[in-house]
């Protein structure tokens, strides 16, 4: 959407709204809407401006053609739509655990789209193996700076005001997308704790040797690896309402789908048998493995909210 200037000075608005204007991102989305419909093979993702399409085979060069039919389509629905596309900031990736894949090529119209290896999505650092390692290298370096003003400031302010710098300045990192990245190898999340640790000691002001879990316990403050835990049974307990989109909501079906039995865990999701280890390791294998662990009293709290401060009581936090 854009301004075309006239020879008077003033602007004549051809298609589109005024920067800034509070209706803009809903007109916008509203605008953009009907996109998925241009698509023939693949699927869409809308997140305000932000546009990903996707397909998924075994057969990698039958998804690119898929994808560049498709791309052929899009790009006639950006021209009758009016809108351009800045292709310097379009890439595609490749999701595979093969090491020699076929060559590929891309194009926009007559413009080719660059191939990478990671990409940011939605705050979520992606790599093409799904390992996690370009994201926790992200959270690290925002950790670390975090880590230092802690440090800095340790010695002016109490420690109820370090724990609030440290919401502020270094849990968000740990706390967003924990769900996907938190299956990560444990070589690569200990750096993450390693940061967590002295993050802990600072705010308590204690030695560097000194041991961690009593001070996450009297600072309320729960590791990453409790974290993690604390995410599945969230999105297990959500999923067990109701309360999530609906691809989510198909992931499992209950245990009476598959048997009659009259077992405790009768309505309780159904863990399939996963075909690689990689897939066993997601939060898709390991959220109803960890649901089956908790007491069913938690599991029956009425809110969300509730059922999130029992499981932590639960893991000691």
């Amino acid at each position: 959407m854009h301004y075309n200037g006239v020879n008077s000075g003033e602007q004549d608005v051809t298609c589109g709204v005024p920067q800034g204007l509070v209706l803009g991102p809903l007109l916008f989305i509203i605008y953009t809407n009907d996109l998925p419909n241009a698509l023939r093979g693949s699927r869409c993702i809308l997140f305000a401006d932000d546009t990903t399409i996707y397909h998924s085979s075994i057969d990698l060069n039958a998804s690119a053609a898929t994808l560049a039919n498709d791309l052929e389509q899009l790009t006639d629905w950006f021209r009758a739509n009016k809108l351009s596309l800045n292709v310097s900031k379009t890439n595609y990736m490749i999701f595979s655990n093969t090491l020699n894949l076929p060559e590929t090529h891309m194009n926009i119209g007559n413009e080719q789209i660059a191939k990478v290896g990671n990409t940011k999505f939605l705050g979520i650092q992606m790599d093409d193996k799904l390992n996690w390692k370009k994201h926790l290298d992200y959270c690290k370096n925002k950790m670390s700076s975090g880590l230092y003003a802690l440090k800095t400031v340790k010695h002016l302010l109490p420690p109820q005001q370090l724990k609030s710098l440290y919401y502020t300045l270094i849990h968000p990192y740990l706390n967003y997308g924990t769900i996907l990245w938190g299956s990560a190898a444990k070589t690569s999340l200990k750096r993450i704790q390693v940061l967590q640790n002295k993050a802990i000691r600072a705010i308590s002001n204690s030695k560097y040797n000194d041991p961690v879990i009593p001070l996450y316990i009297k600072l309320k403050i729960t590791p990453i690896e409790e974290l993690y835990k604390i995410h599945l049974a969230k999105f297990m307990y959500q999923h067990q309402h109701q309360l999530l989109p609906k691809p989510l909501l198909s992931l499992y079906h209950p245990n009476t789908d598959t048997h009659q039995h009259n077992t405790r865990h009768r309505q309780d999701p159904h863990i399939t048998r996963r075909r690689t280890h990689q897939i066993s390791k997601t939060f898709i294998h390991k959220a109803p493995e960890f649901w089956y662990t908790i007491p069913e009293k938690i599991k029956e709290a009425r809110s969300i909210s509730a059922f999130k401060y029992r499981i932590t009581r639960l893991l000691g936090y």
